[in-house]
């Protein structure tokens, strides 16, 4: 009986991952155009600066990034108001692996990074949203950056399980098995250096953008 079940058992997982690759060789070609049609380029009186290489981009984020990352796409844009300027940079992934803590990112592009922390958005869309916070500093100017990241069936901060099977991780794993199908996540990245602006004033800025933006506006 006990050689029964274990036989069982690994003929499931097998079949699962045999399931799963061949979800992988179809899925479906959502790329940086399609990133840069479904999220805003406008927030309430924001508006977005566009560049003379691609008026749907702000700048266009380095190659290094692209080849470390491998994403479906990178959607970097600044939204301005005339008064203040929020720069939000929009990174979707079908590998687990393109999801790390910024926080690494931020060290290894000679950041000096203080006052890590978590705390949460209140909004209307995705309810409560759990979202780090950091201020970064590099030339003498400081800026607060505010990320998170959207699951196939929730959001994640970062926190000790991020990276585990109750977090972003293990929502993309758990969510490929049930469903035999390739999924991908999210990274949202709210970052503010204009001088006075507080880190309230980010986050409400988060909470806007993340109202304005679909709830995982895809079912793959």
């Amino acid at each position: 009986m006990i050689r029964r079940a274990q036989g069982l058992a690994i003929f499931l997982a097998l079949f699962g991952l045999a399931v799963l690759l061949l979800g992988r060789a179809n899925i479906t070609p959502h790329d940086e155009k399609w990133l840069e049609q479904t999220y805003p380029s406008h927030v309430g009186d924001y508006q977005m600066v566009g560049s003379a290489d691609n008026p749907q981009q702000s700048y266009k984020m380095d190659e290094t990034t692209y080849l470390e990352l491998k994403p479906m796409g990178i959607v970097s844009r600044v939204l301005t108001n005339g008064r203040h300027s929020f720069d939000v940079v929009v990174i979707s992934s079908h590998e687990r692996d393109s999801f790390h803590n910024p926080l690494a990112c931020f060290a290894a592009q000679e950041w000096k990074v203080s006052n890590p922390h978590v705390t949460h958005l209140q909004t209307k869309l995705r309810g409560d949203v759990e979202v780090s916070v950091v201020t970064a500093e590099k030339g003498g100017h400081p800026s607060i950056a505010v990320y998170t990241y959207e699951g196939p069936t929730a959001m994640h901060g970062i926190n000790t399980e991020m990276m585990g099977l109750k977090g972003l991780h293990g929502d993309l794993f758990w969510t490929e098995l049930k469903t035999a199908r390739p999924q991908f996540a999210t990274f949202f990245r709210f970052v503010c250096s204009d001088s006075g602006v507080t880190e309230e004033e980010v986050l409400e800025f988060a909470a806007l953008y993340l109202d304005s933006a679909p709830v995982r506006p895809v079912k793959i």
